[in-house]
């Protein structure tokens, strides 16, 4: 068995890095105008972080308010509201 797994060892190429960073490059021209100004997204996307503030000030989730969405979703955002305070950009 360790036979096939040392055989097998995934490794990156060239083409591998060169495609990870034409994806973030991608990506960070619609997060972002050059050089640094983010774009602003309004979207369904803030009601988990609306959900979030709101146990941040102290209400429980399923008894002041209900959202059916992913199982954690609103604690990872409180986790982040912890972690680094109140900031947009979470």
């Amino acid at each position: 068995m360790s036979e096939l797994t040392s055989e097998h060892q995934p490794s990156w190429s060239k083409r591998d890095a060169v495609f990870v960073a034409l994806c973030a490059f991608y990506i960070y021209l619609h997060v972002f105008l050059l050089p640094a100004t983010p774009i602003f997204y309004e979207e369904d996307h803030l009601m988990f972080v609306n959900d979030a503030w709101r146990m941040y000030l102290g209400e429980a989730i399923y008894r002041d308010f209900f959202q059916l969405v992913f199982p954690g979703t609103q604690s990872t955002y409180l986790g982040l509201l912890y972690l680094f305070g109140p900031a947009f950009w979470i």
